[in-house]
């Protein structure tokens, strides 16, 4: 596993990406931790899962270039699928997304965090050590327990370049701690969800070409 570069049976509009990037030889294990609590209505929740399928449109998603897992959270954190559950089929990928039930309940931030870091980030469950893995974050409010989300968010960036989204949050603080310095390339900043669809290409190019440039490494799990 890389350093983690720390976001059907239904009409789903993909949008299509002007971004003047090739990504298409890019090896990235790519995780959208997406907030999905109460705060956020059905249809709000489905602009989010768009956004989700509209930004791995910018990639090709295959065995050998990008691969997609995503965690969903409120109360309780969950791995909705694995990275290595649809490397290979855009097609059941994109069902998969549209297929996640929002759970609702309170914004526990830091347990979708951990769960990146110990149960996503593991090459039993498709983490490449050929791929950098990109971290997008997905959120409309601060978590219920700034401390732990701060900690955790710390732990993961001792491997990790962290992007995050954040729609109508009142205190950008927390949000500007969990994203990547400097805030101006890895915070995106809404004021409704209904902006998602305008950052698309920004968030497709900055997770493409990987902003610091690490060395990467292997991530030691405890």
């Amino acid at each position: 596993m890389l350093f983690i570069t720390l976001i059907v049976a239904s009409f789903v509009f993909l949008h299509q990406s002007t971004a003047q990037t090739d990504c298409s030889l890019e090896e990235k294990d790519l995780i959208f931790i997406i907030d999905d609590s109460g705060s956020i209505s059905a249809s709000d929740f489905l602009l989010v899962k768009e956004f989700v399928l509209n930004v791995t449109e910018t990639f090709t998603i295959s065995n050998v270039t990008v691969n997609v897992a995503v965690i969903t959270f409120a109360t309780f954190a969950t791995v909705e699928f694995y990275l290595d559950d649809y490397s290979d089929d855009k097609a059941a990928l994109t069902a998969a997304v549209m297929a996640i039930v929002q759970s609702n309940g309170a914004t526990f931030t830091d347990e979708a965090l951990a769960l990146a870091r110990t149960d996503v980030l593991d090459p039993a469950r498709g983490d490449r050590a050929t791929a950098d893995n990109v971290v997008i974050l997905i959120t409309d409010d601060i978590s219920n327990d700034p401390e732990r989300t701060r900690n955790e968010s710390d732990m993961l960036r001792q491997f990790a370049e962290i992007f995050a989204v954040a729609i109508a949050v009142d205190d950008e603080s927390e949000i500007n701690y969990v994203g990547d310095d400097p805030d101006g390339e890895y915070v995106f900043s809404l004021s409704s969800y209904s902006e998602l669809p305008g950052i698309v290409d920004d968030v497709g190019l900055v997770t493409c070409k990987s902003l610091n440039g690490f060395n990467h490494g292997v991530l030691d799990l405890p």
